[in-house]
């Protein structure tokens, strides 16, 4: 199930507990251009492929 709108903690822990396992709204980032998702996909790509190092944090990703 795909939840659209979901603007708070307490929407997304409803619907995760209702069985929503995907969903989108402002409570998980601001409208961007296709561009800059593309990017970010890009990126957390290059996150999980490079192991970290003194150059590179680990940035811990929620998945669900």
């Amino acid at each position: 199930m795909t939840a659209e709108g979901i603007e708070t903690a307490q929407q997304a822990h409803r619907l995760t507990a209702a069985g929503c396992d995907n969903g989108q709204g402002w409570h998980f980032g601001r409208p961007v251009p296709p561009d800059e998702i593309t990017a970010g996909i890009v990126a957390l790509q290059h996150r999980e492929a490079v192991p970290p190092g003194p150059e590179l944090p680990v940035i811990p990703v929620q998945r669900r």
